[in-house]
């Protein structure tokens, strides 16, 4: 928001010269260019308030949860196009999970495997899991906020942990 504040004191030097000047130029005239140089510095600070000075906000670990899970299983999902003859498939491996809720319902959830899954067999644990995100989120107590127009709209999942009872992550390999 400063920004904003910023540019416009800085725009209003050149209007007022403008507007004063003693020339062959009419009112309207010398209005519409002191008028011109404040937008133009409006639109230079939006610029600046909302793409350059957020990608230089520090950023830090936020963590989301614990989530309680009553049941975790994983799965394949088999995915593809075909058309005219040509196409392509993929799978991919998704976790699926029912998460507890405060009032003893359950709700469906599920995530696609990747690197930043971890699933920890916690020996603490006995019939239910743990599912915490952390997500990368910019710093908004630092004395960079003030000055730029942004809401986490750059905040990235860093890592999805889980934490799940001892013996319950099957370990099979199979070759073929």
């Amino acid at each position: 928001m400063y920004t904003l504040l910023l540019f416009i004191a800085l725009s209003l030097p050149p209007s007022i010269f403008v507007l004063r000047r003693k020339s062959d130029w009419s009112t309207k005239k010398r209005t519409v260019h002191a008028v011109t140089y404040t937008l133009a510095a409006l639109d230079l600070g939006f610029i600046v308030a909302f793409a350059t000075i957020p990608r230089l906000m520090p950023m830090h670990v936020v963590d989301y949860g614990p989530v309680r899970l009553v049941a975790m299983r994983s799965s394949d999902g088999l995915n593809g196009a075909f058309i005219w003859g040509s196409g392509s498939f993929t799978t991919r491996t998704f976790y699926h999970f029912f998460m507890r809720n405060d009032d003893g319902s359950m709700t469906p959830g599920g995530i696609e495997a990747s690197s930043i899954v971890h699933i920890v067999e916690d020996p603490g644990l006995m019939s239910e899991g743990s599912w915490t995100t952390h997500k990368l989120e910019m710093d908004l107590s630092s004395p960079l906020a003030n000055w730029c127009i942004c809401h986490n709209t750059y905040a990235a999942i860093a890592s999805q942990e889980f934490h799940v009872p001892v013996g319950t992550v099957l370990h099979n390999f199979s070759l073929q």
